[in-house]
């Protein structure tokens, strides 16, 4: 095997455990959303309240692999997009409208909690991705992106625009909490495999 392609089967394998253990993790929020859904439908002063609740709650029921697949297919598609040199950071930041401006501040949080790792894993995937990709460039699951792939997968779901601020609330406990583990692990990996992360990123003798 040639050093590309092992490059590409090693960028494999870290997609993988990064997009698997975050669609566990969305599979979890989407369980505590319809068991809060449920408390709120009780509490629920009207009828026509508790129906919306309960319409909700059936939709996320009927469709939970569709909208598991759909986060965990954009995390792919970004990843593999990435690797490829089809998209760069600044190109997501503009796809579907200026991302910043409907990121949540959990998401900004992390990202700042998370710098000394992220660091690391930019450089190490920066060194896998090839001659002139430059490490603050090279990680396309930042958590503002990983917000971005969660906000599409629920996109149509019912009564998503009244139910919002729970969303919000439930990636941050449930998605953004796991990032940074899931950052250490995606580390873990490629220096098992030698890549290391000096400030060019080089890969490890």
């Amino acid at each position: 095997m040639n050093e590309q392609s092992a490059s590409q089967e090693l960028l494999g394998k870290c997609r993988r455990l990064m997009t698997g253990r975050l669609r566990r993790s969305f599979s979890v929020m989407l369980r505590q959303l319809n068991e809060t859904l449920f408390e709120m439908s009780i509490s629920e002063g009207s009828p026509a309240g508790e129906s919306r609740y309960i319409d909700t709650i059936r939709d996320i029921q009927f469709r939970r692999r569709e909208l598991e697949l759909r986060f965990e297919n954009r995390l792919s598609t970004l990843f593999d997009s990435y690797a490829s040199g089809r998209v760069t950071r600044a190109a997501v930041s503009t796809d579907r409208g200026d991302a910043s401006a409907n990121t949540p501040a959990s998401a900004t949080v992390v990202h700042s909690q998370c710098a000394a790792v992220l660091m690391q894993l930019d450089r190490r995937l920066a060194s896998l991705m090839g001659p002139g990709r430059t490490a603050p460039a090279s990680n396309p699951l930042l958590p503002e992106h990983v917000y971005t792939a969660f906000d599409e997968a629920c996109r149509d779901l019912e009564s998503r625009d009244r139910i919002r601020p729970l969303l919000l609330l439930l990636f941050e406990r449930h998605i953004a909490a796991d990032l940074q583990e899931v950052y250490r692990e995606a580390n873990e990996l490629l220096e098992r495999e030698g890549i290391g992360a000096g400030a060019g990123g080089a890969v490890a003798a």
